[in-house]
């Protein structure tokens, strides 16, 4: 573990540059008067935060940090301190926002506190995972150059290397995996048992079904790689991805595929599995030629995928995926081909949750698209980094568009508030569908806007900590005065 270096409390508050969102115009008209805010001071804002602690929690608004006082550091926990140690690292907030994980070193000796409670030493750890429902925590850590997950307190099988990114819960929590490496050879293990030897496995896999009950991983052997899933082998490909990784151009600031690849792919289409678990989607290359793989049945060859474009529609029915001929680019979605298009946006190609309805950005004439249904919408200088997506219900699209440097909301085509020298995110829904908020940075302050209401100026909102939904459809973030950090709820 690094030695613990101090850094000022404010450049750990992301005064970003971009802001986003909106309201729905047909059924949350502009609220009229100012937002209704109250406050709650969490912490003075005095000392030092330790480099990489700064975390928040992903509901409810719980804020900690490693706070440097001298050659000691503890942690603070909305203010409340905790234990000195020697150094602080990877703080970790579980899934509800209840518990808290971090490695901790007391002289040499690196450790994880759990709730409060130390764990065993060892040589080296890595940072906590909680499972989804936050009732399980795993980390990888190191005795003597070998290396074991300990899940639930209980120490695994040692290895002589892993995957550090490997390590991952299923949905329903009940299940772990993670790729390591003995006798020089890797495998998957789930759940503890060790699948058949391998040369090597797949970045990013294994993974598994929504339902927990499915699992797929990548494997190379003999220079050749396969998908297996549920322990049967699939079809052999040269690579495994979305054709293979190479020379990029960049759109408007945005990266997107532009050329015919030349090794690996890692990550650019990953295998996915439908809601249900009942189906299979992966992309493959063989001897030049790219396929999409749908429950082992291949698709017609194409010269190349688009990265990050591969996605199945959550009742599994539809599959799509972005393809290039030449030069140009083709959304494909359930086996029809779309427009041709200078450029697809990665990670945009989203299904609606009811299956019914989809959605992606694409580049015309250096200006790009968000295209709905088929529909193409109007032209923009850029979009936001997250791309467009449904609200829950599916009745909605939101994104965030910059044209001639005025950034604003897209609710199903409406546009919603002009920024000037903002950042770009992406407007979020409240579960009910019935609420939209965003983030907006203006004249060097930050402030959240609630179904078209703009609340009150701060100096920053918290890093990563976007404004989240409570059930009375307010919402509730982490900002921060020129005294302390505050927790604010928004009406």
């Amino acid at each position: 573990m690094r030695q613990t270096r101090g850094i000022s409390t404010l450049a750990a508050i992301a005064l970003t540059s971009l802001a986003l969102g909106a309201m729905l115009q047909e059924r949350l008209p502009a609220q009229e008067g100012a937002a209704q805010v109250t406050e709650e001071r969490l912490n003075p804002m005095k000392g030092k935060i330790a480099k990489g602690t700064f975390a928040l929690s992903p509901v409810g608004a719980h804020l900690a940090w490693g706070d440097v006082r001298g050659r000691k550091c503890s942690i603070l926990v909305d203010g409340q301190a905790g234990p000195e140690y020697d150094q602080i690292s990877s703080v970790v907030f579980s899934p509800d926002g209840t518990r808290l994980a971090y490695a901790a070193t007391r002289g040499k000796h690196p450790f994880i506190v759990l709730d409060g409670k130390e764990g065993p030493t060892y040589s080296e750890v890595r940072e906590p995972t909680f499972s989804p429902d936050s009732q399980r925590l795993a980390y990888i850590a190191c005795r003597e150059k070998n290396y074991c997950v300990v899940v639930d307190g209980q120490e695994q099988a040692l290895y002589e290397s892993m995957d550090m990114a490997s390590l991952a819960f299923s949905p329903d929590s009940r299940r772990l995996a993670y790729a390591a490496q003995l006798g020089g050879q890797w495998r998957a293990v789930v759940d503890g048992r060790e699948e058949p030897a391998q040369d090597a496995i797949l970045p990013g896999t294994p993974v598994f079904s929504p339902d927990g009950q499915h699992i797929a991983y990548g494997t190379q052997r003999g220079g050749k790689w396969h998908i297996v899933a549920d322990g049967q082998e699939g079809p052999e490909y040269d690579y495994l991805g979305a054709s293979r990784l190479g020379p990029t151009l960049l759109v408007n600031g945005l990266s997107v595929l532009n050329a015919n690849l030349g090794h690996l792919a890692t990550g650019l289409n990953a295998p996915q599995f439908s809601q249900d678990g009942q189906h299979l989607v992966y992309a493959g290359e063989r001897a030049g030629q790219c396929y999409v793989v749908v429950d082992g049945q291949e698709s017609a060859p194409y010269e190349a995928l688009a990265e990050r474009t591969l996605a199945m529609s959550p009742d599994g029915r539809r599959v799509t995926f972005g393809i290039k001929r030449g030069d140009r680019y083709r959304m494909v979605v359930g086996g029809v081909e779309g427009p041709e298009y200078e450029a697809l946006q990665p990670g945009s190609p989203c299904f609606s949750p009811d299956s019914q309805r989809f959605v992606y950005a694409a580049v015309r004439e250096a200006k790009w698209h968000v295209v709905i249904d088929g529909q193409e919408g109007p032209a923009y200088d850029r979009l936001g980094s997250v791309g467009p997506h449904f609200s829950p219900d599916s009745r909605h699209v939101g994104y965030a568009a910059e044209l001639d440097e005025q950034w604003r909301v897209v609710i199903d085509g409406q546009e919603h508030g002009l920024y000037k020298d903002t950042g770009f995110a992406t407007p979020i829904f409240s579960a009910d569908s019935q609420h939209t908020t965003y983030w907006v940075t203006r004249d060097g302050k930050q402030f959240v806007v609630l179904d078209g209401r703009e609340g009150p100026k701060y100096r920053g909102l918290a890093l990563g900590c976007s404004p989240a939904f409570r059930p009375d459809g307010s919402v509730e973030y982490i900002a921060s005065k020129s005294d302390a950090f505050y927790r604010v709820v928004q009406r």
